[in-house]
């Protein structure tokens, strides 16, 4: 599971909780998502915000085993 806050003055602030171990397949991304700030964000953007932070989480995690 991770939790992501992003925040920029023009966009706002993203809050979200997912859970890596859901939506593995393709067609079920949004299955992920078990909490997102602000909830009428375009699914699209709420999947973005996903991505990157599971990219984040993936790098730190390769990059701590060293």
């Amino acid at each position: 599971m991770g939790m992501s806050a992003a925040t920029t003055a023009a966009e706002g602030i993203k809050f979200c909780i997912f859970d890596l171990r859901r939506g593995q397949q393709e067609g079920q991304e949004l299955d992920k998502i078990l909490f997102f700030f602000p909830a009428d964000l375009p699914f699209s953007a709420q999947l973005s915000v996903i991505g990157l932070s599971e990219g984040l989480i993936t790098f730190t995690r390769f990059m701590s085993c060293g």
